[in-house]
Order: structure tokens, then sequence, then C-alpha cells
């Protein structure tokens, strides 16, 4: 995730998935998926930022679905992230840098709202204007 093209991720999270299988999932109706972190202990130089936890338990549309791990980006997402700094809404599919595979994409606008230190939403506005809730991704803090 990103505030603009051209900007550095401010999270990268290896999902506990395979991009098609994450593809099917929120393919069609509303989707929610629910990332949630615990508290670390008390203690040490006070509470991180709440997207700087490592490890994250993840749900979508109530389903267990595993693990995701906060990542450095590598050089690789970087191309991958520039090769789309010109599309502003979508969804596709990029080469890789071997021309073996395939990269899917999405890129839209958020509505980010905080509830709390603990708990931020990211929601998929469409292109029209309108707020929807095709997507929507919730950080929890527990």
């Amino acid at each position: 995730m990103q505030n603009r093209a051209g900007t550095s991720p401010f999270v990268t999270l290896e999902l506990p998935l395979h991009t098609s299988h994450f593809a099917a999932l929120v393919r069609g109706e509303t989707n929610r998926i629910v990332f949630t972190c615990t508290h670390e202990p008390e203690g040490g130089s006070g509470r991180r930022p709440l997207l700087s936890a490592p490890v994250w338990a993840m749900l979508c549309n109530g389903r267990k679905m595993g693990f995701a791990v906060r990542r450095a980006g590598s050089h690789e997402d970087a191309s991958l992230l520039e090769m789309i700094r010109s599309v502003s809404t979508g969804a596709g599919m990029l080469p890789d840098k071997e021309g073996v595979g395939e990269h899917k994409y999405l890129r839209g606008q958020f509505v980010r709202t905080v509830g709390s230190s603990d708990c931020e939403a990211y929601h998929l506005a469409d292109p029209s204007g309108c707020f929807g809730q095709e997507l929507s991704l919730f950080f929890l803090r527990t």
C-alpha cells in the first residue's frame, strides 16, 4: 500500500495465499479483509505504530486465511510500482522480469478511517467518486 503513485509503500505485506486465490476471493461481492495483531508486552520504547506490526492474522469475509507477514519492499516491488505509476484506477496483469510469469495488481483510491491508535480501515472508493465498500481492509491491534 502506498499513499500516492511514485511514493514508497508505507506497508508491504506478504499474504498467506496465492495471488490467483486472492483474486478469486475478492471477485464480485462485498469483501472485508481483517488483519489483526496483538499488543506488545509493556515496557521498552513504547507502543509502535499500528502498521509496523511484523505479523498479522488474516481473515477474508470471516474466513481464517493464515498469517500475513510485513516485509521490506524489494527491488522487484519498486520496478512493478514504477510500471503502474501512471495508472490511477484499475486492475490487470504485469509480466515478471524474466517474462515467465505475471503479477496481478489493483490500483485504486482508498479512503482511510482511523478509529483509534489500535484500528485503521481503508475502504476502496469507486472511480465515479461515490463511496463504495466493495473492498475494505481493516487493521486491528487486540
